[in-house]
Parts: C-alpha cells; sequence; structure tokens
C-alpha cells in the first residue's frame, strides 16, 4: 500500500516542483494599507488567498482594458479606474487550467470594491502514460465580492502580486 500510494503522489509533487512553484506566489511589498480613493476616481482591490492548490499557477486580470497583471498565490492588486462601465478580464498566465468567467460591471465614483479570487470544483486526474503517471489540473475560479472588512484580512497577510 505504501508503495502505492508513493507511485500516487511523487510524479504529483514532482510536477509541482518542476512547474516552477517557488516562482510563483506573489512577492512585492506586503500590504501597508489602503489607498485613499482620489476625486472622481474608483479604487479596485482584488486578493487572492495563499493555498497550495494551483499554487505553482496564476492568471493574468485586466481591468477596464489596462495592461494584464498576473494575480499570484497569496497576492493582491490595487487599480484605480475611471467611474462606469468596466470589464474585468482575465486570460492564461503560467500554468494555468482553471477555466475564468470575465465579468462587466458598473463602478461608482469615490468608491473603493474588493473582490476575493475564488476556485471552485477543484479536481486534481491522475492519469497513467506508460510507466509514469501524469496529473491533470481542473476546475473553476471566478471574482466573488467581500466586504471591506473580509478584504482587509486577507490583506494583511497578502504581498503586490506583479
Amino acid at each position: 500500500m505504501k508503495l502505492v500510494l508513493a507511485l500516487l503522489f511523487v510524479p504529483l509533487i514532482q510536477s509541482c516542483a518542476l512547474s516552477g512553484l517557488p516562482a510563483a506566489p506573489a512577492s512585492g511589498n506586503t500590504f501597508s494599507g489602503l489607498l485613499e480613493v482620489p476625486k472622481d476616481k474608483v479604487v479596485l482591490y482584488i486578493v487572492r488567498e495563499k493555498r497550495f492548490f494551483q499554487g505553482g499557477a496564476y492568471p493574468n486580470v485586466s481591468i477596464c482594458g489596462n495592461t494584464p497583471t498576473p494575480l499570484r498565490n497569496g497576492g493582491y492588486f490595487v487599480s484605480i479606474v475611471e467611474p462606469g462601465e468596466c470589464s474585468i478580464e482575465f486570460s492564461n498566465g503560467r500554468f494555468w487550467t482553471l477555466s475564468t468567467s470575465d465579468l462587466q460591471v458598473k463602478l461608482e465614483k469615490e468608491r473603493e470594491y474588493f473582490w476575493k479570487f475564488v476556485m471552485d470544483r477543484e479536481e486534481i486526474t491522475a492519469i497513467p502514460v506508460g510507466g509514469v503517471t501524469a496529473a491533470y489540473v481542473s476546475g473553476d475560479a471566478s471574482l466573488v465580492p467581500i466586504t471591506k472588512n473580509e478584504a482587509l484580512l486577507l490583506l494583511r497577510v497578502s504581498s503586490e502580486s506583479y
């Protein structure tokens, strides 16, 4: 039984290690406080909890047509944008395999918005190929609006993602 477990988990751990896990977590400055909302602007915070699942992978997120920013494991980023209609779009970043849904939001001026990046239906499928076992990771990810207090709890243990 121990041999069977070892044969299943060694390739999984190897694939995580080979995917560059140490390079994927957010490594920017730690959170130092909320920004003041500029006059006639909107401040958006997107935070991703640190988790093992998909820890070595990340999507890129584009807010209101801005340059895509990687949303790394345990990371957050802030975007200051114009009020009005805005799209939040996802694209595949490093080793990202989960499906994501883009959002269309209406942003009111001089407000803060907080979103948490969550992963649902997480699955790892082992696929034996010859004498080797490969793993396929799948699932869904989305943004969920959260309160300022919930965001502050997450942000305090997060680093900037870039």
